[in-house]
C-alpha cells in the first residue's frame, strides 16, 4: 500500500480508499488506517439495491428464455390471451393486472405447420387459452390429413437457403472501388 498507488474501489455503497483518495460525499469512515480507508455509504447501497430489485423483476428466466427462441424458430402456435390476474371488488374482475397467452409449442416447424392445417381438416380445437389442447394426432386422425392440401411454402423455404441479389451486391462493389483503391485504400 505504500508503494505509490492511490485510488477508490466502490461496491454497494462500501467504498475502499488508498492513500489519500477522495471518499465519496456523504460517506462515513467506518475504518481508517495509515494508509486505508474503509467508508460507508447507505444512499449508494438502497440505489444499488433498488436497481438489483427493479432488474430482476424485468429479466426473463430460464422457461421465458427457452420459450422466445422456440417462438424465435418459428415453432409455437398461439392459443390465446387471458386475463390470469386481476383487481377484484365484490368478486368481480374491476381491472386485469398479468394478460397471459398460452402457446403450444412443437419439436420442428413441419410439426407445428402439419398440427395448424392438420386440425382445421380433422375439426380437431387448440382448447381455450386457461386450457389449451396442445396434444398430437391419433393414428386414425393422422391418416385421414390430406397432406397434399397443405400449404408447406414456410417450411420449404426454411430448408432452401436464400441466393443474395447479384446485381445488388455488384452494384454496392462498385460504388466502393474508387474510394478503396484511389483513396490511399480506405473502403468505406
Amino acid at each position: 500500500m505504500g508503494g505509490g498507488f492511490s485510488g477508490t474501489f466502490t461496491t454497494y455503497g462500501v467504498t475502499v480508499a488508498v492513500n489519500g483518495a477522495a471518499l465519496p460525499a456523504g460517506s462515513v469512515a467506518v475504518y481508517s488506517g495509515q494508509s486505508l480507508v474503509v467508508a460507508f455509504d447507505p444512499w449508494s447501497l438502497v440505489i444499488a439495491v433498488i436497481i438489483h430489485i427493479v432488474m430482476s423483476a424485468l429479466s426473463c428466466d430460464e422457461q421465458e428464455g427457452k420459450l422466445a427462441m422456440k417462438e424465435g424458430a418459428g415453432l409455437c402456435h398461439a392459443v390465446g390471451t387471458y386475463c390470469s390476474s386481476c383487481i377484484r371488488v365484490l368478486g368481480s374482475c374491476v381491472s386485469c393486472i398479468t394478460h397471459t397467452t398460452r402457446k403450444c409449442c412443437f419439436n420442428s416447424m413441419l410439426a407445428r405447420i402439419v398440427n395448424e392445417q392438420g386440425r382445421a381438416q380433422v375439426g380437431k380445437s387448440w382448447g381455450s387459452a386457461q386450457n389449451p389442447d396442445c396434444s398430437g394426432f391419433t393414428v386414425a386422425q393422422l391418416q385421414s390429413l390430406d397432406f397434399a392440401a397443405m400449404d408447406l411454402s414456410e417450411f420449404y423455404a426454411s430448408l432452401v437457403p436464400t441466393i443474395p441479389n447479384l446485381a445488388s451486391l455488384q452494384g454496392q462493389s462498385a460504388s466502393r472501388v474508387p474510394t478503396c483503391y484511389y483513396d490511399q485504400g480506405r473502403c468505406q
